[in-house]
């Protein structure tokens, strides 16, 4: 009976999940329209004009020192507003798929430091 190879696991480095998360999160508050010194939080973020917002986000570029782990910045490769969804049944009318408020959707590529290295790619909703 032949033994089956082990694969080995990728472990993520400390901190790897994170700079994706930083930048988004980043992306997003600026583009919401507070300002920097706001510390009430008790009323949501109104952006008058949401889907030009979304959209003037296509080529924004993010600077690394904006970003918590070490790049070379990063540059919104798209970015599409997306109008909200109303829930409704399944083709098979036996579950409903849930609806989904307004967003923008930004495609996100971060330069890694390593020149060799690929683009990191990233995605928010």
């Amino acid at each position: 009976m032949e033994r089956a190879k082990t694969i080995p696991s990728f472990k993520a480095p400390a901190g790897f999940y994170f700079a994706p998360v930083a930048l988004a999160a980043s992306l997003l508050v600026s583009a919401c329209g507070g300002d920097d010194g706001s510390t009430d939080f008790t009323s949501p973020q109104v952006v008058r004009d949401a889907a030009n917002a979304c959209v003037a986000l296509q080529s924004a570029q993010v600077d690394a020192a904006s970003i918590a782990e070490p790049t070379k910045g990063a540059v919104v490769t798209k970015a599409t507003y997306r109008t909200a969804m109303a829930a409704v049944p399944n083709a098979a009318g036996t579950a409903m798929v849930a609806a989904t408020p307004d967003y923008c959707e930004l495609l996100i590529d971060i330069r890694p430091v390593d020149a060799s290295a690929p683009l990191i790619k990233s995605q928010v909703k």
